[in-house]
């Protein structure tokens, strides 16, 4: 197809007045200009490396210019603060939690007889212990003085500094070019009507990472229903008397059906089980009644009226709006958690699934005085969670541009791809610049199966814990070249065991717990903390670079496979069947392996090894390299020949 923007257009908006870019473009970005070019919406498969920044930069900065709003996506916040750093000029845009409240700050007190000033608002910004924007229901933030329209740009009190959230609201309306996170986009746009939705989507949209884009709309659109949260919206809408009495009577129905619903059919506490389909019939039946448009408005006229009040109900009235907003959401989540029919009479599968959850009490009293927090006495035993799964069309219909082109490292298979996201354009896919020689992808040929139906599968993964901890002890010998390593472990429990083993071996080992978050972790290590970062691949497979030698070695235990009794599991298998299953679960553990292994190359220079350690990688790691990358694979080594053969590569630096 023919693309509105041209080869020479996007040639023509490089940033050469940026000093990293004054040289122009490399090879392969101009070769990626020809090609959205010629095809308008891509997908480009490039490596690290290439500069898929600037190339982002340069579409939408193209796209712009030819009319209508370009956004650029990313999965992550430090991602948003990286490009904005490299790209100014853009309008850049952060969630809810991002914002404290100045209403908040000012007791929510309606006279505004001590109003806040536009510099007291910016020092509220910094404060960690304000009351956030996210923490106020937003029908409370549309009373509030500071409140911004979207359109015009006023306050509700003329005169009053705007909420910063809001302005930047209003800013992104009308901005040309606006990069953001994966979920501002999607919370954006994709619960506005079909009709709202066509006005206001973008005339280009930049999707970098696009192969998380997926697991991002999964785990956005995924929430739970807890007993507790809905006690407490009960105990607010009893405030209001007569006039919320039947859906004070229909949300107790509720709450007792997610009760017994956890505990039926013999669930296991504190396991997740999945609902069977007429289980999720009768939630339907007993939520369909209320209707949440009115509920909605016999809250918000409640607060006008005082019987709410924004300040001492805060985190209640936040609730209540959930539960009044959700509604609706429920009803459909769990409509499409069956088989369903259109509204044009198509049969559909389903495309979320359900799951009960409890916790008997002796394990809340037991959580209470682990924690130390008595509130879990009274706080969640039964909940529903709601898990998105199948997202494709949701991403196809709700959330692409006209002209949509997707960056990643990683696209895989193309078949499975398209799949899981739904968006099915042409790809091109570019080799690295980096020399296939100086990697290595270790498949040792003495190492077991570490898979959990395997013989012995326990003992073996400890003798595996334990070698790690031992090679890493003797990579880190100077004599050797004192070569730290990064370890990637599936389960927290196989974390726990390695910081067990090496603390009897006498290792140091940089991790993330007890206070201490994942990415700090990580940049305690890179300033020189430890002989050994360690973590699960959900932290370290993907979003963390360790370049210049800082974890040249690194080890990943083993593939990343679903437990098959896990609810998610059994959801593809009833969705899919066994054979879609498979190739769903082999493309997960594709995309880890090929993650992994790059987060110590990430320059031309670098010299880095993978230890792939699970007999299973042998069965497919080659399969899932891309072409440039098969000569660093070493599948007929011994686990001792791996070390020396890394040491050997190493020592070249």
């Amino acid at each position: 197809m023919s693309s509105p923007l041209s080869y020479r257009s996007l040639k023509a908006n490089w940033p050469y007045d940026i000093q990293k870019f004054s040289d122009g473009p490399r090879d392969q970005q101009d070769e990626v200009f020809r090609f959205v070019g010629d095809q308008g919406s891509a997908v480009i498969e490039g490596p690290t490396g290439m500069g898929k920044g600037a190339v982002a930069y340069v579409i939408i900065t193209a796209a712009h210019k030819l009319g209508g709003q370009a956004f650029w996506i990313v999965p992550t916040k430090a991602l948003v603060q990286q490009f904005k750093a490299e790209f100014p000029g853009l309008t850049v845009a952060y969630g809810r939690n991002e914002y404290a409240c100045a209403w908040a700050a000012e007791d929510f007190d309606r006279d505004l007889q001590h109003p806040i000033t536009a510099q007291e608002l910016v020092q509220l910004q910094t404060n960690p212990n304000a009351v956030k924007v996210s923490d106020v229901a937003t029908m409370v933030c549309h009373r509030c003085p500071h409140y911004v329209d979207p359109e015009s740009g006023d306050t509700n009190v003329p005169g009053v500094p705007g909420c910063p959230y809001y302005v930047q609201k209003h800013r992104v309306r009308h901005a040309d070019r606006v990069l953001c996170t994966m979920s501002f986009y999607l919370y954006r746009f994709v619960f506005l009507s079909r009709k709202d939705r066509v006005k206001q989507l973008p005339a280009t949209l930049v999707i970098d990472e696009v192969h998380r884009l997926p697991k991002v709309v999964r785990y956005s659109l995924s929430y739970d229903i807890t007993d507790y949260h809905l006690s407490q919206s009960i105990e607010v809408l009893e405030r209001l008397g007569n006039t919320t009495r039947e859906e004070v009577k229909t949300i107790k129905q509720f709450r007792t059906a997610i009760r017994r619903l956890a505990k039926a059919r013999g669930r296991r506490a504190s396991v997740e089980a999945l609902l069977e389909d007429d289980e999720i019939h009768r939630l339907i039946e007993i939520l369909e009644p209320i209707d949440a448009d009115v509920l909605a408005n016999k809250v918000k006229a409640a607060i006008t009226d005082g019987l709410i009040r924004p300040k001492e109900d805060r985190a209640a009235i936040k609730r209540l709006e959930v539960l009044v907003r959700d509604i609706r959401r429920y009803v459909h989540a769990f409509m499409y958690s069956t088989d369903w029919v259109t509204e044009h009479g198509e049969e559909r599968r389903p495309l979320n699934y359900t799951c009960s959850f409890y916790r008997t009490e002796q394990e809340v009293v037991q959580l209470a005085e682990e924690t130390g927090d008595l509130r879990f006495r009274k706080k969640v035993t039964h909940k529903l969670v709601i898990h998105a799964a199948h997202v494709a069309s949701l991403i196809r219909k709700c959330l692409l541009a006209p002209i949509t082109v997707g960056l990643s490292a990683t696209i895989g298979n193309e078949d499975v791809f398209q799949f899981i996201t739904g968006i099915n354009f042409p790809i091109l896919r570019l080799a690295s610049t980096f020399p296939a020689d100086n990697r290595r992808i270790y498949a040792p040929t003495d190492t077991p199966s570490l898979a959990f139906d395997a013989p012995a599968s326990r003992r073996h993964k400890t003798r595996m814990l334990r070698q790690v901890t031992q090679s890493t002890r003797w990579l880190s010998d100077g004599r050797r070249g004192g070569f730290r390593s990064l370890v990637v472990v599936v389960s927290e429990e196989e974390r726990q065991k390695f910081i067990e083993f090496a603390s009897q071996a006498g290792l140091t080992v940089t991790t993330y717990g007890n206070g201490i978050a994942a990415k700090d972790a990580a940049a305690d290590f890179k300033e020189g903390e430890g002989v050994v970062l360690l973590g699960t691949s959900a932290h370290y497979a993907e979003g963390i670079d360790l370049p210049d030698g800082l974890a040249p070695v690194i080890f990943l235990l083993r593939p990343g496979f679903p437990n098959p009794s896990a609810p998610e599991q059994q959801f593809r298998l009833r969705r899919f069947g066994k054979s879609q299953t498979w190739k769903l679960n082999w493309y997960d553990v594709c995309q880890q392996v090929n993650q992994t292994a790059g987060r110590n190359i990430r320059s031309e220079t670098d010299l880095g090894v993978i230890v792939l350690i699970d007999r299973r990688f042998r069965r497919y790691a080659f399969a899932s390299l891309p072409k440039w990358l098969e000569p660093a694979y070493r599948g007929e080594l011994d686990w001792d020949a791996c070390l020396a053969d890394t040491v050997k590569l190493l020592k070249i630096s």
